[in-house]
């Protein structure tokens, strides 16, 4: 986990997104709040996790249209969830505590969908 400054955390988040692309799927309401966030003074934290390996768990894990990432961010109070398909990783910004839970969120959701994919596997 890295502590970053909140401008810094904003200017990554755009990169990602390529200025919040409206192909990403994020609601304008949402941005414009995760804006106003980090244009306060202060930091946050990016925390990073290998995402699974196997591109169908890793969809599986994400939702379609980002839905458990979405639902995570809501639930959690982090402020975004992004998959690099450059890295292999998930990344998560927000504060200390908030990131280390949606962390253990995802992680647990890739256990799930983990061994649910392992027991569709036929056994001959």
């Amino acid at each position: 986990m890295v502590e970053i400054t909140n401008e810094q955390c904003l200017e990554e988040i755009r990169g990602l997104t390529n200025d919040f692309d409206s192909r990403v799927n994020m609601d304008s309401t949402f941005i414009d709040s995760l804006k106003i966030t980090l244009a306060q003074p202060g930091n946050s934290f990016r925390g990073e996790m290998d995402a699974p390996t196997n591109e169908i768990i890793t969809k599986k894990v994400i939702g379609r249209g980002g839905y458990y990432f979405h639902l995570t961010t809501k639930n959690t109070g982090i402020y975004f969830i992004w998959h690099s398909r450059d890295t292999g990783k998930f990344i998560f910004w927000g504060s200390e505590y908030n990131v280390k839970q949606a962390m253990g969120v995802i992680r647990y959701r890739n256990k799930i969908v983990a061994q649910r994919e392992l027991e569709s596997v036929p056994k001959y």
